[in-house]
């Protein structure tokens, strides 16, 4: 199912596996990273 609908997507987290996913994320050809969020506990 090919749309032209941009996908929006929002990472949580900023460690080794966030990158991993956002490089995949950019790759797509309809999807675009619209949020980073990091939960810093102190």
């Amino acid at each position: 199912m090919a749309t032209d609908v941009p996908i929006r997507i929002g990472v949580m987290g900023c460690a080794e596996i966030a990158r991993k996913v956002s490089r995949a994320i950019h790759l797509a050809p309809n999807a675009t990273i619209a949020a980073v969020a990091l939960q810093e506990n102190t």
